[in-house]
């Protein structure tokens, strides 16, 4: 009994870190992170709705996200994460996300019919048995998982081995809609020696080019009907979409000055105890907030001169063997470091330390302050205007965020679904309620609204006859290259033709489809061209690159791909393509089946934003 117990102890110890993520690995996987944060008050339940999402007809209760939401808090908690406004609203979004995602999947294990008998469920955990029980202690020998230690194991009735037939039940099904995804990804003999190519052939040229930002300073015509004449042209591309305009304040969250007597007194109480003759190591562990050392009772090992930030390795050389010192601060924080050790080690000194690092960071209190200072803004910009608040409040630093599409990262904090909701769906003067940022509160005035479409030409007329005057330049860079290449055409030297108008000219290194180049970054159509030449043909037509550039090349050296190579390198080609085919694959497909399917999100139902 004594040997159950210490396997399936061991065994439960690791479930209780993996269950959590079972439901969700292979989304997680397959998955970009969906990127939402959305914070929120909790308030009571709407006795009409006990649903936080509806996912087709899959229902999620709102207990079970409740639930959910608890335990990952838990889990932050165990981890040792500092639980800020900004965490919660992190495990908020994730937390639903993972549910939706989870209720997506769970309907694609009915519809494909993706089962876990226990026949199969057997052969799995005998042939295969999950990492998680590789690694208990009793299963291993010298470190190593040992099959036969196992296999006793599996044929002992006294264990139990329910939890990882849980486990089991929970990801082996993830296993198979895995390998039904991979089964569609498949690589083909040409697209190999195309890649193949791509990196190893190789390509020198010389090149002049040109753009409008050579022109400057030339006349153009931006006259009233030339404007309106370009803008009727081009309505399309002055199409935009709804956006908003947002004014915030900003509220840093800084230690205060209680904070730094707090950190004062702590640093007083570890001298004092160190003074009776407690151990330095014993409470480096208990007090230190650097967790690399902590555990090692604040030992940082040997060093020497130049490794160590100046301020630490300043104060600890100066220490004697056995010292303590005063506290020292550096970007990491205030550190009491302890002299170990000291040795010359071929002519070089080196000193062994321990320390114990503490912070200075804002309290719990201190955060509640600046918190209950930003709801007084907030409140106060409900009723007078965040403009009329902040001279109220005596506060400087209103700024103005440039215009902001929907579900884009906003100045400030960052990338909010719930700010984003909000702004594009009140009226202009709506003050959002404070926002955690990672270092600071946000309050949020919508100050203005931009509907989608086409905008009159008085209202964007300064673009339009921007937009003129640098077509024409383009216009001017264009005729200008033409020139050079028909005197080229005629028999000119290339760098003569160059000199002769004024056109920066130069040669490039030898570079790769696939390189960067030297003075002209990464540039396909740049280096489609220059492969696209021949000695029998080494000279461009007129090219424009994707950042306005006008290039003439010419051809000066190409060498082909050394196919002596192919099948040293075609395996490491098929890997890589491979891996990012599978990628490419899991995004598509879950992409696919969460845009294609109708999730209803009742989060505003029962949560304040």
């Amino acid at each position: 009994m004594e040997k159950k117990n210490g396997i399936m102890g061991q065994l439960r110890a690791r479930m209780t870190i993996i269950f959590w993520v079972v439901v969700v690995l292979f989304v997680a996987m397959v998955i970009v992170q969906w990127g939402m944060n959305y914070t929120g008050k909790e308030q009571n339940l709407n006795p009409n709705k006990q649903l936080v999402a509806k996912v087709g007809e899959r229902e999620i209760p709102i207990t079970v996200y409740q639930n959910a939401l608890e335990n990952a808090r838990q889990r932050a908690v165990d981890q040792g994460e500092e639980f800020t406004d900004q965490l919660e609203s992190q495990i908020k979004e994730q937390t639903w996300n993972e549910l939706v995602n989870r209720a997506i999947i769970e309907k694609e294990f009915k519809d494909k019919n993706i089962t876990l008998g226990e026949r199969e469920m057997f052969e799995v955990l005998k042939n295969d048995p999950p990492d998680i029980v590789k690694k208990v202690e009793a299963f291993q020998t010298d470190g190593q998982f040992d099959s036969q230690k196992f296999q006793q194991a599996l044929l002992n009735p006294e264990v139990d081995w329910m939890p990882v037939e849980n486990y089991l039940r929970a990801n082996i099904p993830f296993e198979k809609l895995k390998q039904l995804i991979e089964s569609m990804v498949y690589i083909t003999t040409p697209e190999i020696r195309e890649i193949f190519i791509k990196r190893n052939a190789r390509a020198k040229v010389k090149y002049m080019s040109l753009s409008n930002y050579d022109f400057m300073d030339a006349v153009v015509d931006t006259s009233a009907s030339r404007v309106e004449e370009y803008y009727e042209t081009h309505k399309d591309d002055y199409w935009r979409d709804e956006t908003v305009i947002l004014k915030y304040l900003e509220f840093p969250i800084e230690p205060s000055k209680m904070d730094s007597i707090e950190l004062q007194d702590k640093f007083a109480m570890i001298y004092q105890r160190l003074s009776d003759g407690e151990d330095f190591s014993w409470l480096a562990q208990q007090f230190s907030q650097d967790p690399g050392s902590a555990e090692n009772g604040g030992s940082i090992g040997f060093f020497g001169r130049g490794q160590m930030i100046p301020e630490f390795e300043e104060a600890a050389f100066a220490l004697d063997s056995g010292e303590v010192s005063e506290p020292v601060q550096t970007d990491f924080g205030w550190h009491i470091i302890k002299l170990d050790d000291r040795i010359e080690e071929e002519g070089t000194e080196m000193i062994s330390a321990s320390h114990i690092l503490l912070r200075l960071a804002p309290s719990a209190i201190t955060v509640d302050s600046i918190r209950t200072i930003a709801d007084s803004i907030y409140e106060s910009a409900k009723k007078f205007g965040i403009d009329s608040a902040a001279i109220v409040m005596n506060l400087e630093g209103l700024v103005t965020t440039p215009p902001v599409k929907r579900n884009e990262s906003i100045e400030g904090v960052g990338y909010h679904s719930g700010l984003s909701h909000f702004v594009f769906n009140n009226p202009v003067e709506s003050v959002y309620p404070p926002v955690a940022g990672p270092n600071s509160f946000f309050v949020y005035y919508l100050y203005s609204k931009q509907s989608e479409g086409i905008p009159p030409l008085d209202e964007i007329s300064s673009q339009v006859k921007f937009d003129l005057a640098n077509e024409q330049r383009k216009k001017l860079a264009y005729q200008k290259l033409e020139t050079a290449y028909q005197k080229i055409k005629s028999g000119m030297n290339f760098f003569e033709a160059a000199d002769e108008l004024g056109i920066p000219a130069d040669t490039t290194e030898y570079f790769s489809r696939s390189g960067y180049i030297s003075g002209i970054g990464f540039e396909p159509v740049f280096i489609g061209t220059a492969f696209g030449l021949d000695f029998n043909k080494p000279l461009s037509g007129i090219v424009e690159g994707s950042r306005g550039y006008y290039y003439i090349i010419e051809l000066m050296d190409k060498v082909e791909a050394d196919f002596s190579r192919f099948e040293s390198e075609k395996q490491q080609i098929v890997q890589e393509i491979y891996q990012n085919r599978k990628k490419e694959a899991y995004n598509l497909w879950f992409k696919s089946l969460r845009d294609n399917e109708i999730i209803v999100d009742n989060r505003m139902e029962y949560f304040e934003p």
